[in-house]
């Protein structure tokens, strides 16, 4: 059985760039159906966000003040892979656990989630995952920028560093373009332009797992060490021939 997911993940947090202030509302409510390493977590992602507002103009993958959206994927990957690594630490399963009726789950372990517009499923790991007041799964958009430049890094690790790098330095945007036009020519603009919804955010992820890990199928064969068994059986259903041809 496949759980149900919903993307208004109900955390309420901004940077504004221009005063250099973060803002999260902390929900007792929330933290009392996860834990509060969930609010904790959304203030790393803003904090993330802050960490260049010495070149916020040029400096952030994404400037706010473009309106085309330039560099929105890279900014909010950057922003959310390290929500997931804080998550990834400190999070406490025993909710997710519950809800997703999976057994011996990690931080780690990537569970699908179906998109009903387009057919498709997509793995995304738990800790990007939270209960909501409602009872219900949700995730944020943003997760899926955050997996996917996590899996960009695993290609090329290097990458990491000159993300690092870019937050102060001009120099640093310079190699992440660089590194990423290595490991695909144009991959550094398909994946900077584009809106901040959760087609494109989606869309990217599929295109990272497509071009760079296979596709669909491929990449989830090369994570089977990771699966519980019963997230095999899962896989397994979803990727079974007469549904290959969704991917």
């Amino acid at each position: 059985m496949i759980p149900e997911f919903y993307d208004n993940c109900g955390i309420q947090g901004a940077y504004v760039p221009e005063i250099n202030c973060i803002l999260v509302l902390r929900d007792s409510a929330l933290e009392a159906v996860n834990d509060p390493t969930l609010i904790e977590a959304f203030l790393v992602h803003e904090m993330m966000h802050a960490s260049a507002h010495k070149l916020i103009k040029e400096g952030w993958f994404r400037s706010p003040y473009d309106e085309t959206y330039w560099g929105t994927f890279l900014e909010e990957g950057w922003a959310d892979l390290h929500r997931g690594i804080y998550r990834s630490r400190y999070m406490e399963l025993k909710s997710l656990q519950e809800k997703l009726n999976y057994d011996n789950l990690s931080t780690e372990s990537i569970v699908p989630i179906r998109f009903a517009k387009d057919n498709i499923y997509l793995p995304i790991p738990v800790k990007y995952l939270h209960v909501a007041s409602d009872g219900k799964v949700r995730y944020s958009i943003t997760a899926f920028a955050g997996y996917a430049l996590e899996l960009l890094w695993r290609k090329r690790p290097d990458l990491r560093d000159a993300m690092k790098e870019a937050r102060t330095l001009f120099s640093g945007l310079e190699r992440v373009k660089s590194i990423l036009d290595e490991i695909h020519r144009g991959i550094y603009r398909a994946l900077q332009l584009g809106g901040y919804t959760e087609d494109d955010f989606v869309n990217k992820l599929n295109m990272v797992i497509s071009k760079f890990y296979g596709g669909l199928p491929s990449f989830i064969d090369g994570e089977r060490e990771k699966l519980t068994e019963e997230l095999k059986e899962v896989w397994n259903n979803i990727l079974s021939p007469d549904r290959r041809k969704i991917f």
